[in-house]
């Protein structure tokens, strides 16, 4: 049985437990290594590196003894690290090879714009990595054209969503109480829901019995209340904060357009799982949202900071039914072909046996 060590933020559900379990489905021997307490990985395949260091890199530094200690004894195929800047960093520091690092947005786009110690992180960890994958093709151009990388060993792996509980089985719609959700996290202003806040009185003046639904948590949170206060349209808003998977389906089962104004996003599995569960879908014109779906064939695209033509365009899909429809049945196809994560798995799997084969 094929053995991998997962290197993943564990707090970060559910994107940890999705691998986590998948992996155990599709019988490989996985163990997860963090730093952070966890209750869905069973005991036996988690080791929490205990230490009392504040800031990511400085836990891995000070305890990198400890932790190559702990590898040698697994002694695991293959080392997969999710995310470039920390996990990524700890496989480089590691040195067991095989190790792949995956991409997955920020780590690349973002982080390395800070510092050139940012960027030379990044590079060290492309360098050392016998595999580089990223979850988007927009994502692997940004690679090549901004790091020195081998193209040979860079692929682009969307991770899709879960069809098991994202799809449009029981999806229930009122017509008369459009439901507009945002299913984005809060800690971080790129995913830019002031933009939505502020639009939501210009869709009210139209349509005044919609309701917007906001599921996510973080520092942003307490503010995004606020403002909608100051708004005046609180009564309209609902923030749930945090929910289950299951309850995100649950929601955009019930809700008739899914919004994300993101400034800079990888895959965007939130859009992923809203089109599978049939939301007609209104986004950032960026090319995380635009390798997804057509302008005003399947969903719209749109400039991330206006809340004027957002609110538009929120008022024409809620009016025009057939065009949802549409987007229903050409959105639920695309997730089916190329963005179900049960099927992409066994891709992956297949890339470990090919890096191992090769080894």
């Amino acid at each position: 049985m094929m053995k991998v060590l997962l290197l993943i933020d564990v707090r970060g559900r559910p994107f940890p437990e999705i691998w986590y379990n998948k992996l155990k489905e599709l019988s490989i021997n996985v163990k997860v290594l963090s730093f952070y307490n966890t209750n869905f990985i069973a005991s036996e395949d988690y080791i929490k590196i205990q230490t009392k260091m504040p800031a990511h890199r400085l836990k891995m530094i000070y305890k990198i003894m400890q932790i190559k200690k702990i590898v040698k004894s697994i002694k695991p195929d293959i080392i997969h690290s999710i995310q470039i800047t920390r996990q990524g960093f700890l496989a480089s520091l590691i040195n067991w090879h095989p190790y792949i690092v995956t991409a997955i947005g920020s780590d690349v786009f973002i982080e390395p714009q800070h510092s050139k110690i940012e960027k030379y992180i990044v590079q060290k960890c492309f360098n050392n990595a016998d595999l580089i994958t990223s979850m988007a093709e927009h994502m692997t151009d940004y690679i090549k054209s901004n790091f020195k990388v081998d193209g040979k060993k860079l692929i682009t792996f969307p991770w899709g969503c879960d069809t098991r509980i994202f799809n449009i089985q029981n999806r229930a719609v009122n017509e008369t109480e459009p439901i507009i959700i945002c299913p984005r996290r809060m800690d971080n202003k790129i995913y830019n829901q002031e933009t939505l806040i502020n639009a939501i009185p210009l869709v009210l003046k139209k349509i005044p019995t919609a309701k917007f639904v906001f599921i996510g948590g973080g520092y942003l949170l307490d503010y995004y209340k606020r403002l909608s206060a100051n708004l005046g349209v609180e009564n309209n808003t609902l923030f749930l904060g945090w929910q289950t998977p299951i309850e995100i389906a649950n929601w955009l089962k019930k809700s008739m357009i899914f919004i994300s104004v993101a400034l800079s996003d990888g895959n965007n599995i939130s859009l992923n799982e809203a089109m599978a569960c049939g939301c007609f879908p209104i986004c950032s014109d960026i090319p995380a949202c635009r390798q997804w779906y057509n302008d005003d064939i399947s969903g719209f695209l749109i400039p991330p900071k206006n809340p004027n033509i957002l609110a538009e365009k929120i008022i024409a899909a809620i009016q025009n039914k057939d065009l949802r429809d549409r987007a229903i049945t050409i959105n639920s196809e695309t997730i089916k072909q190329r963005g179900d994560w049960h099927l992409q798995m066994p891709k992956m799997i297949e890339i470990y046996k090919s890096l191992l084969k090769n080894k």
